[in-house]
């Protein structure tokens, strides 16, 4: 049980500061552990945890400790767990961490029999960096990430899966909190997607102002399926200073599971462009008020009860007021068009 006080600068082959592989349990709500490294380079999944390496069960609650400036040669830049009953809350905070492999701050693996899951409702994991897979969470086999509450992932990096990334048999549920500023250099902004039996579900919470460098500005469903249902926003997500939210690779569909509700706003691009593109299910409600196209075309509700990206030309944009510092936003896509206004000096500071 950690309460406060500072673990920091300290060096082990895997856990820099807590090790554990039969189920223990561990607490963290409050002080500081920063500065601790995972040294080993070993090829094994079992690698890893700059300041927490936690197996075999066990309990991990961090509800108010600063977990910062940890790194890790392989996974899991501040931890690496296989542990069920893992939770983040309160004013958390796990920022500033590295990892050569995957998950810049959090890498959950299974053990045998043991698959990891992190409910996340609180907290905030933030400028974490890995090289490869999931800047803020690698989420490995037949683990589980759930968010609500005011969870928060921003500026975290990667190069697929800027703040989470999903592999085979794993699953996203956001019910609540925000992905906003996280970056993938390749693919996923906010979440990558990888395998077939990859899941995300999306029910609320914010995704916004995340950026990739080809495709999913906020979530690519490179593989794998995509549920939607209640208030979620998905919008001002760009790849290459293109809109691009939610994408969906050639071949994959979107599917509403459940009601929507006022609110919801998701912008979508499909590797499809062999339009109409038609989401994967019908259902009795014409939601088409709370999806746009990234590509300026028209959501339509059609005969069969199924909502599809039409194949008609680019919509007209109206709306918005442009100034003198920027142009007029489409009050239909949220792009912006046209061109600035010089007479209209709205906002900011005079400077004599």
């Amino acid at each position: 049980n950690m309460y406060g006080g500072t673990i920091k600068n300290n060096t082990a082959k895997n856990g820099g500061a807590f090790y554990s592989v039969t189920a223990g349990t561990v607490n963290l709500e409050g002080g500081t552990i920063s500065g601790n490294q995972s040294t080993s380079t070993s090829s094994n999944g079992y690698t890893g945890g700059g300041a927490i390496y936690l197996r075999g069960g066990g309990k991990l609650t961090i509800s108010g400790t600063q977990i910062i400036g940890n790194s890790a040669a392989k996974d899991g830049g501040a931890i690496f767990t296989g542990c069920r009953n893992f939770t983040i809350s309160g004013n958390a905070t796990i920022t500033g961490n590295t990892a050569g492999r995957r998950g810049g701050a959090v890498c959950l693996y299974s053990d045998t029999g043991l698959d990891a899951k992190l409910d996340m409702t609180g907290g905030t994991i933030s400028g974490n960096s890995v090289t490869n897979d999931g800047g803020g969470v690698y989420v490995g086999k037949r683990c589980t990430l759930t968010l609500d509450g005011s969870a928060a992932f921003t500026g975290n990096k990667a190069k697929w899966g800027g703040a989470i990334y999903l592999t085979d048999n794993s699953s996203l549920t956001m019910t609540n909190g925000e992905l906003t500023q996280n970056n993938a250099s390749e693919q996923g902004g906010g979440v990558f997607s990888y395998s077939d039996s990859s899941s995300s579900s999306l029910s609320g919470g914010t995704i916004k102002n995340n950026t990739a460098g080809k495709n999913g500005g906020a979530v690519y469903i490179n593989k794998g399926t995509l549920k939607i249902s209640g208030d979620p926003v998905v919008k001002d997500n760009t790849v290459a200073d293109n809109a691009n939210n939610v994408e969906l690779n050639s071949g994959k569909t979107l599917t509403i599971s459940d009601a929507m509700s006022s609110g919801a706003s998701i912008g979508v691009t499909t590797g499809n462009t062999n339009y109409p593109v038609v989401f994967s299910n019908a259902y009795e409600t014409d939601y088409k008020d709370y999806f746009f196209s990234d590509a300026g075309k028209t959501i339509n509700y059609n005969s069969n009860k199924q909502l599809e990206i039409g194949k008609d030309a680019a919509h007209e944009h109206t709306g918005g007021t442009a100034t003198c510092t920027a142009k007029a936003v489409c009050e239909i896509c949220n792009q912006e068009y046209g061109e600035k206004d010089p007479a209209n000096h709205a906002g900011g500071t005079e400077v004599r």
